[in-house]
């Protein structure tokens, strides 16, 4: 009725909801519902049942209303509408397309261990998912949730599959799921997908069958458990990863359960099955307490197919407890409390202004207990080395910088062997010095898990290939989907699937050669307005803002001299902004934000600078700078293999204008110059983050 009254009579768009949403009911196939007993949780045949065949409970209820239901979206729909209606069918071939820095090195998911047994030898009709599921809270006066599941596809390149997540199934309710009955059809289609594919239809009308692995389960350690059918992590056995029974010590007024740095048999796959048929004669065997509904998926390892969660494990688990340790004043009695420091630290957090490309610039240590995963991980891999220095006892300092450096290493973007066991080595070191410094009782799980972070690395690649950061934004993407709290299900599947469907549609019906339709419809999808002056002058180059048409000067000449492959023209375009690669880069005059700062750069060759002007010359863009002389890392411990990649010393700020081709441009910088704070000035080179916010 509401769309009849603003659209006017003459419109041709769809008149009423069920025409509008009927395009995409026709590409994404049938929601499915599955009902299930609200008594027993076992899945039902149908949404009206008497008597519940499996307790024999007297149910009498129409299961719908009664809200006694989950729906699944069929994957196989999902992903035959992405080959055929995109061109992810061409992007697939990513894996054998990629340039590695080094051959030898893990650089993907694709260089782990267990995607090579898996996956490996097989050529582009065989593709693989890595998924999730998790508990959202939806309202905060209530304790009703949503566990959506979530799947991407390893083989797309990096900076796309957190785009193109797809979802197989939404769980709603006040109790967590019955596992057993929510993954089952999930199960059975990743089955059939294994065996079978799914077939699809190129531009030219060939048939083409893909075969679908379902290979990773990147979750957090709560959720991990259930879906391996063990103790939790406060449970004896509660590790997922290896046999540690774990004790029970003392800690404030209770009691909790602690990991010593003790190195325990591995679980194996073949191993949990027999636990899990011990299950059967009564009680829990080394942790075990049931047979995993994903004992049943095909070629899924139920203890390497999970990874641990660097998101969860290392940001929002060691990194923030060691905050609360240091800070915290119950701990003012401890030789790690820093806690009278935190205005100093404040001070120098404060001072720090970070490019664009870290979308939270640094909020007050104080505020720590709303800080996000992205500023933990922006604290522990920039700010905190440079914030605790000189402030954090040595020992402790030192002790800390095992875990930064490790991490660091561990989500890089090409590891050596060499790399790889000298990241394990900190950390097993990180562990076993963590009680002798901070006391038993605070040897939690978390702390336990960094000892099977390398394995993670091995089996499955650098860690951001299977962090959970875009399933996280995926279900703060399924949090805006609804308004209201009727029909919560069906609000958040149908307006998923327009959601998903609007870029597949464009790019099958919109002709590019319509420019201002094309236009449109891509600033309508854009979360931000679109920028109104923008110049495209290369693939991955974009000038913004008015251009003033100058003369050159003679020191801009005299840089851009032999570095210029045209004749100098008397005159130029002159840019004061641009993107470039996907980052903003802010000549230094109009970098005016307090909080910001896109001026300072890292050119190939270890070359930094602060920049001056982007000029145009021929279609050839370049930018002037003044160079940043970079010295040795900010911090060095050769011996323990303790350095600080990413934070160099300033050794001296070059007065010479210099400068180079954009295509040079590898990284933005965090430039810091407060010598009131520093004795010397400092450069972060800030690293692509595949894994997103």
């Amino acid at each position: 009725m509401l769309l009849q009254i603003v659209l006017p009579a003459s419109s041709l768009l769809p008149k009423t909801r069920f025409l509008f949403e009927k395009p995409f009911r026709a590409c994404t196939g049938i929601i499915d519902f599955c009902y299930y007993c609200p008594v027993c949780f076992v899945k039902v045949e149908t949404r009206h049942i008497n008597e519940c065949l499996n307790c024999n409970e007297t149910v009498n209820l129409d299961l719908y209303k009664s809200g006694n239901f989950f729906i699944t979206l069929p994957l196989t729909a999902q992903l035959r509408d992405m080959f055929e209606n995109s061109n992810i069918s061409q992007l697939i071939s990513h894996r054998f397309q990629r340039s590695k820095t080094n051959t030898r090195n893990i650089e993907d998911i694709y260089d782990g261990s267990v995607y090579n047994e898996a996956v490996g030898s097989k050529d582009a009709s065989h593709i693989s998912l890595t998924w999730n599921t998790d508990g959202v809270p939806v309202f905060q006066s209530s304790n009703y949730s949503m566990w959506p599941i979530q799947c991407v596809i390893n083989e797309l390149p990096p900076h796309l599959r957190r785009k193109h997540v797809l979802i197989a199934g939404l769980w709603f309710g006040v109790n967590k799921p019955n596992f057993n009955s929510f993954l089952k059809p999930f199960i059975d289609e990743c089955n059939s997908l294994k065996s079978m594919g799914f077939t699809w239809f190129t531009n030219t009308k060939k048939t083409c069958t893909t075969f679908v692995t379902t290979l990773v389960c990147a979750v957090d350690s709560v959720a991990r458990c259930m879906l391996q059918g063990i103790k939790q992590f406060n449970g004896e056995y509660g590790c997922s990863w290896c046999l540690h029974p774990g004790q029970q010590v003392e800690k404030g007024s209770g009691t909790v359960r602690v990991y010593d740095s003790k190195v325990y048999d591995k679980r194996t796959h073949s191993g949990l099955i027999s636990h899990a048929q011990d299950t059967l004669t009564g009680g829990s065997c080394f942790g075990v307490l049931y047979a995993s509904p994903l004992l049943l998926l095909k070629h899924f390892d139920i203890v390497c197919g999970f990874s641990v969660d660097y998101l969860h494990c290392v940001l929002l688990g060691v990194t923030r407890a060691l905050g609360c340790l240091w800070l915290e004043s119950e701990h003012h009695n401890e030789p790690y409390y820093i806690g009278r420091q935190i205005t100093a630290i404040d001070e120098r957090l404060m001072s720090i202004r970070p490019p664009a490309s870290i979308t939270r610039a640094p909020r007050s240590i104080k505020l720590r207990r709303y800080w996000k995963a992205s500023e933990w991980r922006n604290w522990l891999h920039i700010y905190s080395v440079i914030c605790l220095q000189g402030i954090l006892k040595p020992a402790y300092f030192k002790h800390f910088l095992l875990l930064v450096c490790a991490v660091e290493i561990l989500r890089g973007f090409s590891i050596s062997v060499d790399d790889l066991n000298a990241a394990e080595q900190m950390l097993h070191l990180f562990v076993y010095e963590f009680a002798s410094l901070y006391g038993l009782p605070n040897m939690s799980y978390n702390v336990h898990q960094l000892s099977h972070l390398s394995d993670t690395v091995r089996q499955w690649g650098p860690l951001w290939t299977t962090s959970t950061f875009p399933f996280e934004s995926g279900n703060g993407l399924l949090m805006k989907l609804f308004h209201g709290t009727r029909g919560l299900p069906l609000q958040v599947s149908r307006k998923f699937i327009i959601f998903r469907n609007l870029p597949i549609l464009a790019y099958k019906y919109i002709s590019r050669d319509s420019d201002e339709i094309y236009k449109f419809f891509t600033n309508l999808l854009e979360i931000y307005s679109p920028v109104q002056k923008a110049l495209r002058v290369a693939e991955d180059v974009v000038l913004l803002g008015q251009y003033v048409y100058r003369p050159l000067t003679f020191e801009e000449r005299t840089a851009l001299d032999g570095i210029c492959t045209s004749t100098l023209t008397r005159s130029v375009y002159s840019y004061s902004r641009a993107v470039v690669k996907g980052y903003l880069i802010n000549a230094e005059k109009s970098c005016n934000q307090r909080r910001r700062n896109n001026s300072c750069i890292w050119l190939k060759n270890q070359v930094c600078g602060t920049v001056e002007n982007l000029v145009v010359i021929d279609d050839h863009p370049y930018v002037l700078f003044r160079q940043l002389v970079i010295g040795r890392e900010f911090i060095c411990h050769k011996q323990a293999a303790i350095v600080t990649r990413s934070i160099r010393i300033v050794t001296r700020v070059s007065g010479e204008l210099m400068a180079s081709h954009v295509k040079n441009f590898e990284n933005p910088c965090i430039f810091i110059n407060n010598k009131r704070i520093f004795s010397k000035p400092l450069v972060a080179v800030i690293c692509a983050r595949e894994e997103g916010d």
